[in-house]
């Protein structure tokens, strides 16, 4: 495939190169999970990450037990 970008003349050479660079890693990636089927766990990581995982009424609570859980980690030097 073949795209053309209309570029403004004042923009500098170094900035448009590392936008199409960005660009065509971002394409590679979305290529890579077009192809591999997303597992439920992931897919779970997604929804919270984007904040769509509803808890109904439970939402305080395990927003709340999960802040006692990071506080609550003692991390040993071996």
């Amino acid at each position: 495939m073949q795209i053309t970008i209309n570029i403004p003349d004042d923009l500098p050479t170094n900035v448009v190169n590392q936008q199409v660079v960005e660009f065509e890693e971002k394409l590679k990636q979305q290529a890579k999970s077009i192809q591999q089927p997303i597992s439920k766990w992931k897919k779970m990581v997604q929804r919270i990450e984007n904040g769509t995982f509803d808890l109904s009424d439970h939402t305080q609570t395990f927003n709340q037990d999960r802040e006692d859980f990071v506080r609550s980690i003692d991390l040993k030097e071996s």
